[in-house]
């Protein structure tokens, strides 16, 4: 990951210093929310993991039915789909987080240019 842009003292020569400082702060943004996102379904995916290869296990060594195993898929596959749907609105958080990145990097630029703070 590139090293983070001082913002304090920020003044790009053109838009390309500007675009990369962007690109530098959103990267950070996006891999913080990453590591969230991974630590929300981290469990849960290897719940599943587990569960599934218990089901496999016991569905070759004739514990189980057919019928069985695949409603114990089912379930897991249902309650991973209510971790994702949490996930959706992480979707928002993190288009947010990259929103508010952009116009950081833009208004740092900005006030260190020109020493005027806008208020967007």
């Amino acid at each position: 990951m590139p090293d983070p842009v001082d913002l304090s003292v920020f003044k790009p020569n053109d838009a390309d210093e500007l675009f990369d400082a962007i690109w530098t702060q959103i990267t950070g943004v996006v891999i913080d929310d990453l590591q969230s996102f991974k630590k929300e379904i981290e469990p849960m995916l290897r719940s599943i993991a587990t569960k599934a290869v218990r089901t496999a296990g016991m569905l070759a060594a004739g514990q189980i039915s057919r019928e069985d195993a695949d409603l114990a898929l089912h379930t897991q596959e249902l309650a991973l789909s209510s971790v994702l749907l949490y996930s959706a609105f992480m979707t928002y958080v993190l288009a947010q987080g990259v929103l508010d990145a952009v116009f950081t990097v833009i208004s740092a630029a900005i006030k260190n240019l020109t020493g005027i703070e806008l208020s967007f």
